[in-house]
């Protein structure tokens, strides 16, 4: 994890929390998981202190813990869920987009898990102004949309205890699989045991599923790249497959569950699909196109299904934001370079000049450009033993999942400046910020001055600058991290 990254969660977390929970999370993130003595240590404060922080931020869903023997005392070990905290920062966005898909009682609820974490039913409609049918409606169609889950007892545990007793399970199985079969009363028993497990989880409580948003913003960035390389149209007809598919898509598929062509186009015949302006052409020909594009946005079986190739298209929305940036510092020169080098994989510099068709000079300058910004490597190819550098071959080649990498920790430490500026300008401006929070001056009974005004009128300008920067900076780190 780099200081980037420990530095942004610790800003997130001091902005929502304080500056106790924030000392606590520090220590678990330079130390890693920690038992509750071993926390008291770090942070001197007492174990009284930090149980009920530790509750908070379990509330919050931003740690897990896991118990261990160790001799005849059972330790707890608490760990902090990087991703989770950085998810935080992305609040405001969540609430937007809940309100473009669902009425004003769906926001109301969101709005309250996302304060509290997690919340029953009958917890949160105490806390709302609605009636039981209208919050009941509200709260199930959040629930329909994946906006909602119920918390489970694997929520609160860690994802390295998660996965070690997976893989103890998998190798019990392997074990059991050579013994007998099990006797209607050894099967009867291990229901009734699994059936009281299943009775202790909190299946009453709920909270934000923020995977939900992610696929949200990834379905967003297929339409726009459908659009982009074909008509809107075509984003239209992405934007309703992926539609189709979202009740089985998850973060990180290959390729999206298949739709067959007579689902298709049962279910989208009445679209007029038109291409270069001529009206009629169906559905199967804009199908066809979404199939022939680079890289292919569709795959086509030879069955007739057809897949939306979600993995490939992700590299591709990576590589076009590392295209805009390069096409933003080096212009044309470094985008005709880095397509060149993507595309014919590991050049010479002296290949590179001669295929891009630009002078040696310019395709140097270009080229450590790139190396200096993680967009381009270089990679050695002694021909002697010595590895002298007059005898050695050097190839400049790309690697998107490196440049990604380089270009999220940029991001986190730009995301971090921001808040930081944002926190400056909240401090400066803190006698004009208790005047504006008067009751006088909301009523109106009392107006402001001049320069009162000019000072408002400044900061909110300066506030809705570092709010955008933020945002765009929060829609690159979604798309390099966690799509």
């Amino acid at each position: 994890m780099s200081e980037h990254t420990t530095a942004l969660c610790c800003t997130i977390l001091k902005d929502h929390f304080g500056p106790k929970i924030t000392q606590i999370a520090s220590v678990l993130m330079t130390k890693g998981r920690q038992t509750l003595s071993q926390l008291s240590k770090q942070t001197q404060m007492t174990t009284k202190r930090i149980k009920p922080l530790l509750f908070i931020m379990l509330q919050q869903n931003i740690v897990s813990f896991s118990e261990h023997e160790e001799g005849l005392k059972i330790l707890t070990y608490y760990e902090l869920s990087i991703k989770d905290v950085l998810l935080r920062s992305r609040f405001a966005a969540m609430r937007e987009t809940v309100g473009l898909h669902f009425d004003e009682h769906c926001v109301e609820i969101t709005e309250l898990l996302l304060l509290h974490g997690r919340l029953t039913p009958q917890q949160a409609q105490k806390m709302v102004k609605m009636d039981q049918l209208t919050f009941a409606n509200a709260f199930h169609t959040l629930i329909d949309g994946k906006v909602l889950i119920p918390v489970t007892l694997q929520d609160a545990i860690t994802e390295m205890d998660q996965e070690i007793k997976a893989v103890e399970e998998a190798v019990q199985a392997s074990f059991d699989s050579n013994k007998a079969p099990l006797s209607s009363l050894e099967k009867t028993k291990i229901t009734k045991q699994l059936d009281v497990k299943m009775t202790d989880l909190p299946q009453s409580a709920f909270r934000i599923n923020l995977n939900a948003f992610v696929l949200v913003f990834r379905n967003q960035k297929i339409k726009e790249l459908a659009e982009k390389m074909i008509n809107p149209e075509a984003g239209e007809l992405m934007s309703a497959i992926l539609q189709t598919v979202s009740t089985t898509s998850v973060l990180g598929e290959e390729t999206s569950a298949p739709l067959h062509m007579s689902m298709l186009m049962q279910r989208f015949h009445h679209l007029e699909l038109p291409v270069s302006g001529t009206k009629g052409l169906g559905l199967v020909h804009y199908l066809n196109l979404l199939a022939k594009t680079e890289p292919p946005i569709l795959f086509e079986s030879a069955s007739g299904e057809y897949r939306v190739q979600t993995k490939k298209l992700v590299q591709e929305l990576r590589a076009r934001l590392i295209l805009s940036i390069i096409h933003e510092a080096l212009s044309v020169s470094g985008t005709r370079i880095w397509r060149l080098l993507r595309s014919m994989k590991k050049l010479e510099e002296k290949q590179i000049s001669k295929i891009a068709l630009m002078e040696e000079k310019t395709t140097r300058h270009c080229l450590y450009e790139m190396l200096k910004m993680g967009f381009v490597f270089l990679q050695d190819v002694p021909k002697s033993q010595d590895h002298s550098a007059t005898r050695t071959t050097f190839l400049w080649f790309v690697d998107i999942q490196k440049s990604s990498q380089i270009l999220l920790n940029n991001a986190y430490k730009i995301i971090n400046n921001l808040r930081i500026r944002k926190q400056h300008e909240y401090a400066t401006r803190t006698i004009l910020l208790q005047k504006l929070q008067r009751s006088d001056v909301v009523s109106g009974e009392t107006p402001l001055s001049e320069a009162d005004l000019e000072q408002k009128l400044v900061f909110d300008k300066l506030l809705q600058a570092l709010n955008t920067a933020e945002i765009q900076m929060e829609e690159q780190v979604m798309l390099l991290r966690d799509l």
